[in-house]
């Protein structure tokens, strides 16, 4: 993965939508600086948010991944990422619960 293609691909994705980063950001509940981070390619975007960044963007997760646009995302791979991105969302969750415990 290339930090720079990735955050150019959510640029032109973004802007091609007419949306600001500001207003990216809020529908991602983030702050516009993340998307700043992003989009120079100096940051990738947390696996947690991959899969509402790639619905707002209308794009699959794949083609975010690859920061391209593919003629036929593989049915495969978006169900893979999915799942990998479904997996860590619990596991935050799970270590949120852990530390409420603990506390």
């Amino acid at each position: 993965m290339d930090k720079t293609k990735i955050g150019t691909f959510i640029r032109e994705q973004r802007m091609a939508l007419g949306m600001t980063q500001q207003q990216l950001a809020e529908q991602l509940h983030i702050t516009n600086k993340a998307i700043s981070r992003w989009e120079t390619g100096n940051a990738y975007p947390d696996i947690s948010l991959l899969d509402d960044l790639a619905a707002a963007l209308s794009v699959s997760v794949e083609e975010l991944c690859r920061g391209e646009r593919i003629a036929l995302p593989s049915a495969d791979t978006n169900t893979l990422l999915s799942d990998v991105i479904t997996e860590v969302r619990q596991q935050k969750k799970d270590r949120a619960a852990k530390w409420l415990r603990i506390l």
